[in-house]
C-alpha cells in the first residue's frame, strides 16, 4: 500500500504562513505608528518655520519703519487651526497633531497687530502682507 504525504505538506505550509503573518502583522503596526509621528514631526517643522518667518520680517518691516511692506508666501499645512496675534508681541498658530491641539507661540520684539480671518490659515498657498504703519 502506497502512502501520500499530502496532508503533512498542508500541515507545513499553514505553519509556514501562520508564522510570516506572525511577523508581518506587528511590523505594519511599527511601521504605521512610525509613519504617524513622522508626519507629526513635518507639520510642527513646517509651523514653526511659518511663525518664525513671519515674526522675523514683522521685525524687519518694523524697524524699516512706516510705509515699509513684505508680501510673504506661505504655503499653510491643512493642521493649522487657527492663528492670533496677543498682547501685541505674541503670534499663537494652533495645530491639531494626530487628534491633540497644540499651541505654538512666537515672540516678537516689534509690536503687531493683525486682522486674521479663517481664509488665512486655512490649507494652501498664501500671500501675507506685513506692513508697518504709524
Amino acid at each position: 500500500m502506497k502512502r501520500t504525504k499530502r496532508g503533512q505538506s498542508s500541515v507545513e505550509f499553514l505553519l509556514i504562513v501562520s508564522l510570516a503573518l506572525f511577523l508581518l502583522i506587528p511590523a505594519l503596526a511599527l511601521f504605521t505608528d512610525f509613519i504617524q509621528k513622522t508626519s507629526g514631526d513635518v507639520i510642527v517643522s513646517h509651523v514653526e518655520e511659518i511663525g518664525n518667518t513671519m515674526v522675523a520680517n514683522v521685525q524687519t518691516v518694523y524697524f524699516h519703519g512706516p510705509g515699509a511692506m513684505i508680501v510673504l508666501d506661505v504655503n499653510m499645512p491643512e493642521n493649522v487651526v487657527n492663528m492670533t496675534v496677543e498682547n501685541d508681541n505674541f503670534l499663537i498658530i494652533t495645530v491639531k497633531i494626530e487628534g491633540r491641539t497644540s499651541d505654538f507661540l512666537f515672540y516678537s520684539d516689534a509690536p503687531m497687530q493683525a486682522n486674521i480671518t479663517s481664509s488665512y490659515f486655512s490649507p494652501g498657498l498664501k500671500h501675507m502682507k506685513i506692513e508697518a504703519i504709524e
